[in-house]
C-alpha cells in the first residue's frame, strides 16, 4: 500500500489545525484589543459625563443664584420705587407746610433750622393744612419737634459752661454760643431768658429738685405751644403762661363744683373756663399731649 498520500493528506492537516490556531491566536488578539478600546471609551464617556454632570450643577447654581439677585433686585427697586414714591408725596406735604409758614412769618423760630427732612416729612404727613386750625397745629408741633431737637443742646453746653467758670451760671443765654457745635442758627438764644444767675447749686431745691435756669421768653401761638424750659441736668416742655393760667381757673372752679373729686383730665374742667378764648387755650393744650402720646 502506498503510504505517501496518506502523508500528504497528515501535512495538510497539520496546516489547517496551525492555521486555525493562528487564526485564533489573531482573533482573540483583536478581540483584547476591541475590549480595550471599549473600555477606554468608556472611560472617556464615563469622564466625560461627570463633566458634563458637574458643568449642569453649576449652571443649575448659577441660574438660582441668579434668580434670587434678580428676585433681590426687584425686590429693592421695588421698595425704592415705592420709596421715591412716597418722598415725592411727602414733599409736596413739605412743601405746603413750609409755604404755609412762609406765609405767616410770625408762625416761625429759628429753631426749625434743627429739623431735618425726615423731621419735617413726620409732621408734614401727619398735617392737617386744609384750615387755619390745622395750619396752627401743624405749625405749633414743628416748633415742639424742633425746641425738643434744641433742649439736650442747650442743656449740654449749659453743663460745659458751668464746668469751665467753676458753677457759676450765664447772666444770659448768648453766652452759650460757643459751646453749640455746628454752631446755633442766629436768633435761637435769643429767645431765652436765664430765670435765675450766680451759683448753679443755689438751684437745687431743699427736697433735692433742679430748678429751672433757663427758658424760652415768646410764645408764638399760646393756643397750641409749649415753653421750653432747662435745668442742670435735664430740660421739659410746659405750658404757656397764658394755658397754666386758664387751666390752673378751669380747675378752681371746677374743685369749687365736686369738692370731693379730683379732675382726671382737661376735658374735665372745658366747661369751666373763664372764657371761650381760656377754653381754646386749654383745648390746645390737650391736643398737644395727645399728640405726644399723653
Amino acid at each position: 500500500m502506498n503510504s505517501r498520500p496518506l502523508k500528504y493528506v497528515f501535512v495538510f492537516v497539520s496546516f489547517l489545525g496551525v492555521f486555525a490556531s493562528v487564526v485564533l491566536v489573531r482573533r482573540n488578539q483583536l478581540l483584547v484589543a476591541e475590549i480595550d478600546s471599549l473600555r477606554e471609551r468608556n472611560s472617556k464617556l464615563t469622564e466625560r459625563t461627570k463633566g458634563l454632570l458637574e458643568t449642569q450643577e453649576r449652571l443649575r447654581k448659577g441660574a438660582s443664584n441668579a434668580g434670587d439677585s434678580i428676585a433681590l433686585q426687584t425686590r429693592t427697586v421695588t421698595e425704592t420705587e415705592s420709596g421715591s414714591l412716597v418722598s415725592a408725596a411727602g414733599k409736596a406735604k413739605i412743601d405746603a407746610l413750609r409755604a404755609a409758614i412762609a406765609a405767616m412769618p410770625a408762625q416761625s423760630i429759628p429753631e426749625l433750622s434743627l429739623l431735618t427732612e425726615q423731621d419735617w416729612l413726620k409732621i408734614a404727613t401727619d398735617a392737617d393744612l386744609s384750615g387755619e386750625i390745622g395750619i396752627r397745629k401743624a405749625i405749633s408741633y414743628a416748633r415742639s419737634t424742633a425746641k425738643g431737637k434744641l433742649a439736650p443742646l442747650l442743656t449740654t453746653s449749659l453743663k460745659d459752661y458751668l464746668a469751665e467758670h467753676n458753677g457759676i451760671l450765664p447772666n444770659d443765654p448768648t453766652q452759650l454760643a460757643s459751646y453749640f457745635s455746628p454752631p446755633l442758627e442766629a436768633g435761637v438764644l435769643e429767645r431765652y431768658q436765664m430765670l435765675v444767675t450766680g451759683k448753679a447749686s443755689d438751684t437745687v431745691s431743699p427736697d433735692g429738685r433742679f430748678n429751672w435756669i433757663i427758658k424760652e421768653t415768646t410764645e408764638v401761638d399760646p393756643e397750641y405751644d409749649s415753653i421750653l424750659q432747662v435745668s442742670a441736668v435735664g430740660h421739659g416742655l410746659a405750658t404757656s403762661d397764658a394755658t397754666t393760667r386758664a387751666i390752673e381757673k378751669a380747675r378752681a372752679a371746677w374743685n369749687a363744683a365736686h369738692p370731693s373729686e379730683r379732675s382726671t383730665d382737661l376735658s374735665q374742667l372745658l366747661p369751666y373756663a373763664a372764657t371761650p378764648a381760656e377754653a381754646q387755650l386749654i383745648q390746645g393744650w390737650k391736643d398737644f399731649r395727645a399728640g405726644l402720646g399723653k
